[in-house]
């Protein structure tokens, strides 16, 4: 059986400032609450013993950053997580 897990990313700029115009700028970054809940969730996820044979990421900054930090809790390399711009 194979099980997927939609993610979305971590606390970013744009879901603080919002004046910027938030989901259409793939450059804002993660803000330090964003990657203390991309911690969180890596720890989460490690916790609940799930394991991933592929790791998808958005080409936008939040969604990769995100992707990062909680697959180094996974033990995931994240020299194989796959960007691509159409997530």
């Amino acid at each position: 059986m194979m099980t997927i897990f939609f993610i979305r990313h971590a606390e970013s700029e744009g879901n603080v400032n919002h004046h910027i115009i938030g989901g259409r700028s793939s450059h804002l970054p993660l803000t330090d609450r964003g990657q203390v809940q991309a911690h969180a969730l890596g720890k989460r996820l490690t916790e609940e013993n799930h394991r991933f044979d592929l790791i998808y990421s958005s080409d936008a900054e939040r969604a990769h950053h995100t992707a990062l930090i909680a697959s180094t809790h996974l033990g995931y390399p994240v020299e194989k997580i796959r960007v691509t711009p159409q997530l």
